[in-house]
Formats: structure tokens, sequence, C-alpha cells
């Protein structure tokens, strides 16, 4: 019986050690403040949260935001109240709404200040094409929707037709339909960054 309980109780330590030798994220979702879908951010925030991250969402408006279905998603700040330096990864909804940052100078800020600090900065579908606008796929591999692939080589990157693509600390995704997986990608990025 006490070698069960010795058992049991190093288990408990060994497992206890690890999660606290493994600091969670504090993650920045920036999303299109129209024609986004909240299945979208909801896969995404769920997947991290899930796993202990911190996790914000900014946009254009503070005011809740109707998705294509209706469906509402309320932001925690705006763009202009982000500091780069709480976060340790960017993440980029896509969708046709995401347009709105391609001429966006504060999110093109943020974009350059988390490259700046070396942090993960992720974008899927439609919105890779900002990480272009903000200058910083110079060389690098990308994936996106393949109607953006002549758009996007024009910034210097190589689009490859991936559903997901890891690039140093870019990650990019084809659409949201890989959300989980792209989740899962942003989330090993971070703890292998941690070693």
């Amino acid at each position: 019986m006490k070698k069960i309980f010795f058992l049991l109780f190093s288990f408990y330590l060994l497992n206890t050690t690890l999660l606290i030798a493994q600091k969670p994220a504090t993650i920045l979702m920036i999303t299109p403040s129209t024609n986004f879908y909240k299945k979208d951010i909801v896969v995404l925030k769920n997947y991290f949260q899930k796993h202990h991250n911190t996790v914000l969402i900014a946009s254009t408006k503070l005011k809740p935001l109707k998705d294509k279905t209706g469906q509402i998603i309320r932001p925690d700040l705006l763009f202009d109240c982000v500091s780069p330096n709480d976060f340790d990864i960017l993440v980029i909804i896509g969708g046709t709404g995401s347009e709105e940052y391609w001429t966006n100078h504060q999110v093109f800020k943020i974009i350059r200040d988390m490259k700046q600090q070396n942090k993960i900065i992720c974008a899927q579908g439609l919105s890779v094409l900002v990480l272009g606008k903000a200058g910083i796929l110079k060389d690098k591999k990308i994936t996106a929707i393949p109607s953006l692939k002549y758009d996007l080589k024009k910034f210097g990157c190589t689009y490859i037709e991936e559903n997901i693509m890891e690039d140093g600390n870019i990650i990019t995704s084809k659409s949201s339909q890989n959300s989980l997986l792209f989740a899962k990608c942003i989330q090993e990025k971070f703890k292998e960054n941690q070693k």
C-alpha cells in the first residue's frame, strides 16, 4: 500500500513540476469587425485556453461584433490599446472581413513590433496578406488561400501549397478549415520556443 501511495505521489509531483515548467502563453487574436465566422475564433480560443493560455481578442470596435451568421463575439480591447510587450503570440483571423487590416497602420505596427521582439506571428486565409503589407514576409515560406498566391509573391516570399506552413516564428494557414491543426501547430511552436 505504501508503494502505491509513493508511486501516485511521485507521479503527482512530476506532473505538477511539468505544469509549472511550461509557462502558458498570452495570445492576442485580432479579428475583423465584420465578415468573419465566430466558430473560427472559438475553435482557436478554446484550444488555447484548454492549454492554460490567456487569450485576448482585439478589433477596431469594442462593441459586440456580429459574424456572418449573426453570432456575437465581444472584443477585449481595441488595436490602439495593444502593447505587443504583453503578448507571446499574435493570431490574425481571416475571412473576407480581414481586408480591413490591409491598410490598418495600427495592425502593421503590432505585427512589426512583435516581429522585432521575435514573437510568434500567425495568420490564416486572406489575413496572410497583411503580413506582407507589414513587411515581414521577405524570404519566408508561407501558405494562404490560392487566390493570394501572386499578390503574396510581391512581398518576396515563397507560396507553398500546404494547409499549414511554419517558417521560423511565422505560421500561416491556408484557411479556417484547418483551425484545429493551426492551433496545435501554434501551441507546439510556443512549447518549442520555451526550451
